[in-house]
């Protein structure tokens, strides 16, 4: 993901650790963790820092991820219970997310 801004967050992909960031200057506020190979990317967790809980940081890097994922061949994944419950009130990104929680299709062959 290209860094990408909004209410004082920049949000990026952090390939090399396996997951998009919210980052407030240099810190890091909030990241997504996924699974990625060719064709598709599982994002299996969320995380917050505590000291930006009920800000909106969550949903501002949920957004974030879908929007970057929406201009991608990938086929996405989700088995975060965070993200499930902002798609179930965000419908407009049905169309880029596979059904989810089968933890055997969840296995990402590497390639």
């Amino acid at each position: 993901m290209e860094a990408a801004t909004g209410g004082g967050l920049t949000f990026i992909d952090n390939a090399e650790r396996q997951r998009f960031e919210a980052r407030r200057g240099e810190m890091v506020v909030g990241f997504v963790t996924y699974r990625r190979n060719a064709s598709r990317i599982l994002l299996n967790h969320t995380e917050v820092d505590e000291s930006q809980e009920g800000k909106g940081v969550g949903s501002r890097l949920a957004k974030a991820v879908f929007e970057q994922l929406r201009g991608t061949p990938l086929r996405v994944r989700v088995t975060c219970p965070f993200l499930t419950g902002y798609l179930a009130r965000h419908p407009e990104y049905g169309d880029i997310v596979d059904g989810g929680g089968d933890p055997a299709r969840d296995r990402l062959p590497q390639g």
